[in-house]
């Protein structure tokens, strides 16, 4: 099955996190999955046609929005920019775990 089960939120709990991080934790990783496959499903078989204007925006002003048009040169695919997420969330789940214990 997909998605965290119970096993997985006692894991959680038996690190530590309060059930308040739990859950935070919880809703983003629900957030993430479901925010990928939005994008997913917007860009069918090509580019999510919201980005794909976003860009052509930029594009057509790159003069005036340097940061921007680097950012879009160097898009990761959609899987890299999953994962990077999760990298993240992880990452910050593990800088609120406390040192000895639970919160």
């Amino acid at each position: 099955e997909g998605g965290l089960g119970d096993r997985d939120i006692a894991a959680l709990d038996e690190a530590g996190f309060s059930t308040m991080d739990v859950q935070h934790a919880v809703q983003n990783v629900y957030t993430l999955a479901l925010g990928e496959a939005w994008q997913k499903t917007l860009a069918g078989d090509g580019e999510d046609p919201q980005f794909a204007e976003f860009g052509r925006g930029v594009t057509e002003r790159s003069e005036d929005l340097p940061h921007l048009q680097e950012m879009l040169d160097v898009r990761p695919n959609p899987d890299a920019q999953f994962q990077f997420a999760l990298d993240c969330l992880i990452a910050g789940l593990t800088h609120r775990l406390p040192p000895n214990g639970r919160q």
